[in-house]
């Protein structure tokens, strides 16, 4: 009987259910890739706390709750809670009154991507990622065990990009539940760019259904408005902004177009900021590394000369249209695909 059937007939007997010792055994038998894909989406019932630190955010404390097949992240900010939650390739975010006693609340509210809160709740999206077809065609996955985090036994899986320039990730995952307890991502040269810790973990937690329903309610609500987010095309993108989005004819192997959408007013990419229309963004991916292309139509009075030069954010203007393109890998590659743009 071959290592996959094996994995998914132990994934069959003992299900993807809270953690104990049955659980263990899941993740005992389990090929990297599985293992991995697991740690995306725990199916355990948990409760966790999670620091969340990258340089556009610096650190940031989330708390995550395990339903078996959402898991939301959330955190409060003055009188609401701001949720991300995820089932399968399925994201959404939404905020909820902190009081839901009150007179009129309890209501859920999908927050639009420009949201400056969203910016926050969706690099909780970074570390997770939606594509393991995408991700094993360009990454090597590597399994060790014998690790402890927290005092907690975990096993420790690498990804390798199987071409150079590119980034890279670490990440521990709780052998006892499949739960992510730390990451770690580097970018082209080794530098941390990203970093995930758990804090606490309880995987036999009392939760709150509530917030369950509330969930799903956003999720059915999300699903409903298919225009939201990353569901537009690039043509129509364009129509909305009223120029034509300019598209590299080079990206780097592996990477394919992700998504599209449109951030309007000031909510683009810092470097952009001084424009008063939409902006473009397109995101490239590779099943880990993202890299973003921001577009924006410049007002003749404001249009200068701008050549692209090398580095990870890179920006330029041509023909009245301005652009910012940044990734994390060799400088020298997103260089090549911002010449390659128009």
């Amino acid at each position: 009987m071959s290592a996959l059937l094996m994995s998914l007939v132990i994934i069959i007997m003992y299900g993807y259910g809270a953690a104990g010792a049955d659980q263990s055994l899941v993740v005992d038998g389990m090929s990297p890739d599985q293992l991995y894909a697991l740690s995306l989406a725990p199916k355990a019932h948990f409760k966790s706390v999670i620091r969340l630190w990258n340089p556009s955010i610096g650190d940031l404390e989330v708390t995550a709750t395990g339903y078996g097949d959402v898991v939301v992240y959330s955190l409060r900010l003055l009188e609401h809670e701001y949720c991300l939650a995820v089932n399968g390739n399925t994201t959404v975010c939404y905020g909820l009154p902190v009081d839901r006693s009150c007179p009129g609340g309890g209501g859920v509210t999908l927050i639009v991507c420009e949201d400056q809160i969203t910016r926050f709740l969706l690099a909780m999206l970074v570390p997770v990622g939606n594509d393991l077809p995408l991700l094993v065609g360009n990454y090597s996955i590597e399994k060790s065990a014998g690790f402890y985090y927290g005092g907690r036994e975990s096993v420790k899986v690498k990804l390798v990009p199987k071409l150079p320039g590119n980034v890279g990730r670490t990440a521990w995952i709780d052998k006892a539940s499949g739960v992510l307890l730390s990451l770690e991502d580097v970018n082209y040269c080794g530098d941390v760019i990203q970093r995930l810790q758990t804090l606490q973990l309880d995987c036999t937690p009392e939760l709150d259904e509530e917030r369950l329903k509330w969930a799903r309610l956003a999720l059915t609500m999300a699903a409903r408005d298919s225009v939201r987010g990353w569901a537009m095309t690039v043509d129509y993108a364009s129509q909305v902004l009223g120029f034509k989005i300019a598209e590299p004819k080079w990206i780097p192997p592996g990477y394919q177009l992700a998504g599209v959408r449109v951030l309007q007013g000031l909510e683009g990419s810092p470097s952009l900021a001084g424009g008063v229309g939409g902006v473009a963004q397109l995101v490239y991916y590779d099943g880990l590394g993202m890299i973003s292309l921001y577009e924006r139509s410049v007002p003749w009075w404001a249009a200068s000369t701008l050549e692209p030069e090398a580095g990870n954010v890179i920006e330029w203007e041509t023909c009245g249209i301005r652009y910012v393109l940044a990734g994390d890998i060799d400088p020298g590659l997103l260089l090549k695909m911002a010449r390659s743009v128009g």
